[in-house]
């Protein structure tokens, strides 16, 4: 921000708190000690820090009459409950707004999402100046949370779902057991192979519901590496028609498809992370380990697509030319649903920059032929 953006929004921060003061004198004291909570919580996100510290000065100190550090307290607390409640209203749990305050803040500050302020002070073994601080820097950050996509709740068929993904569960835990990249990889293709099969089942039942839409799911993502990682999760995506859009700075990413395409791709992405960890050489650099993720995450999306075609075309020779029109619908109002939540999405591009740890990186996801008919029919002897 430039020296004369800062010194216009500092000149408006004072005529608003000229404001306050004058509206407090008119309407009550709690009027203008509500009025300064959200200015500190303003100036906060703003990264103004001189100001935030003289907000929270203020507000420790609490008006000139009797009871005023308690109605300091008050305000702080109806605050936050009103501000859980508009995040709950956009969609947010309150695990996963537990989640963001701790990424962008600490674990203490998470705490306070479900606490009360007097109780998680004296718990926390924080003073007095310290507890109003942190409460405007949940608060800050809870004012900052947007609305989420959402999609309606839908019936599913339980039994027949939980069959399948059993049957998937057990071939990716035996692909992140197995010390044989080979088998890994091919235990990988076949689940690959059995959930595509499985969502195209699926659309074909449901190709004549008048309702059938896509729904969206949350991933989180953990640093270090959340950038790298979170191409993994868009490459799965792509490659069990669904459409990912990474979210960095409450660290998660927004999945769009139908029910058994996002099953898929939430198996598939917690299996291949444990095998793009395991992959990785404990005393690499983070060059190399950046560099080794991003490899992995584009090579194996082209060969999740592989499996998933060679799926796609012996489904064909079972649905016939029924099948093409249900999968490009499909694909079409995943793309809209994805659109009309992110209008504004743009494309991130990411930089190698350790020729090693792309080549170990390439490597690791290429080492076995998914496409090898005769290791899946054996695995699926085994599995079954």
């Amino acid at each position: 921000m430039g020296k004369q953006n800062r010194q216009r929004r500092a000149e408006k921060r004072r005529r608003e708190a000229s404001r306050a003061t004058a509206r407090g004198r008119r309407y009550g004291i709690g009027y203008e000690i509500d009025a300064l909570v959200e200015c500190a919580a303003i100036v906060f996100a703003e990264g103004d820090h001189e100001g935030f510290r003289k907000g929270v000065a203020t507000l420790v100190a609490g008006p000139p009459v009797p009871g005023g550090q308690a109605l300091v307290d008050r305000a702080l607390a109806f605050a936050l409950v009103r501000a859980k409640e508009t995040a709950r209203a956009r969609g947010w749990a309150p695990g996963e707004v537990r989640r963001v305050v701790q990424r962008q803040l600490s674990a203490r500050h998470a705490r306070l999402v479900g606490a009360e302020l007097g109780s998680w002070a004296a718990a926390e073994g924080v003073g007095r100046a310290e507890a109003v601080a942190s409460a405007i820097e949940v608060l800050s950050w809870l004012m900052r949370l947007p609305p989420l996509p959402t999609a309606p709740a839908r019936p599913r068929a339980a039994s027949t779902d939980a069959r399948h993904l059993e049957r998937i569960r057990a071939l990716l835990a035996k692909a992140e057991s197995t010390t044989f990249a080979e088998e890994a990889d091919a235990l990988t293709a076949k689940a690959q192979e059995l959930m595509s099969r499985y969502a195209i089942d699926q659309a074909m039942l449901g190709r004549a519901e008048a309702e059938r839409a896509p729904s969206v799911r949350r991933v989180w993502i953990d640093d270090p590496y959340a950038g790298p990682k979170s191409l993994l999760l868009c490459e799965i995506a792509g490659a069990n028609r669904c459409r990912s859009v990474w979210g960095k700075l409450f660290g998660f990413a927004t999945v769009f498809g139908f029910e058994p395409d996002l099953d898929a791709v939430e198996l598939l992405f917690t299996s291949l992370l444990v095998q793009a960890t395991l992959g990785l050489k404990a005393n690499g650099s983070r060059a190399y380990r950046q560099s080794f993720l991003i490899a992995f995450a584009t090579r194996i999306g082209g060969r999740l697509r592989g499996a998933a075609q060679a799926t796609v075309a012996e489904a064909t020779r079972e649905h016939g030319s029924a099948l093409a029109p249900v999968l490009v619908a499909d694909t079409a109002a995943v793309d809209d649903a994805c659109h009309r939540a992110f209008p504004r999405m743009t494309q991130r591009s990411f930089s190698v920059s350790s020729y090693a740890g792309w080549a170990a990186g390439v490597t690791a996801a290429e080492l076995a032929n998914l496409s090898t008919r005769e290791e899946i029919d054996v695995l699926q002897k085994l599995v079954v």
